[in-house]
């Protein structure tokens, strides 16, 4: 509590916060990369990345911290047109997963990376099991996911993958108006 004050009036160096909780720096910093990324600075992409990696790197078991480190990896990725950023947040994601297969954010990032990826990072098998996996844990998100993975499909004029995603998302969700009707609309007539 006396910490919190003398940190607060600024007379406590911020090494001293870091050394004494490294979580609670670690989590200032994630959030701190959170605004700085919806900020309208035009380096905001760049100086987010470069503080979601510092929250990181004090806590790397963190899930939540490589989900957004990649989230944002991403996005530099597709404002750049960056292959190494877009490998970067693919790998961030994918070490979210693993440290947390429940993240289903970050399953969600990885589906929708693995789908609209050109060749030779995008995977449609590797998109789908995204999409199944969320809807194994969540339902209404997975019908959800596979919505949106149809959508990506039928962009890339891919009717049959979407058709199989529209019909996984009837699957978690019977009542999916959005699944019913993309359906109705690319199935053909018999």
């Amino acid at each position: 509590m006396r910490m919190t004050w003398f940190i607060a009036a600024g007379l406590l160096p911020a090494a001293a916060v870091l050394a004494t909780d490294p979580a609670a720096e670690a989590a200032r910093l994630n959030r701190l990369g959170a605004a700085t990324l919806h900020s309208n600075s035009p380096t905001a992409l760049r100086d987010a990345l470069a503080v979601f990696q510092q929250a990181v790197d004090l806590q790397p078991q963190n899930a939540s911290y490589w989900g957004d480190l990649g989230g944002a990896a991403l996005l530099v990725a597709q404002r750049d047109r960056s292959y190494f950023m877009a490998v970067r947040g693919r790998d961030d994601l994918e070490k979210a997963v693993l440290l947390n297969p429940a993240d289903l954010d970050a399953r969600e990032g990885l589906m929708q990376f693995y789908g609209i990826a050109p060749w030779p990072l995008g995977d449609e098998d590797r998109a789908r099991s995204e999409a199944a996996e969320i809807g194994n844990r969540n339902a209404s998100r997975g019908a959800r996911a596979e919505c949106s993975l149809g959508k990506i499909f039928e962009k890339k004029q891919e009717n049959s993958l979407a058709l199989s995603a529209y019909r996984a998302a009837l699957r978690f969700d019977p009542k999916s108006e959005r699944a019913s009707q993309a359906i109705k609309r690319l199935a053909p007539a018999p």
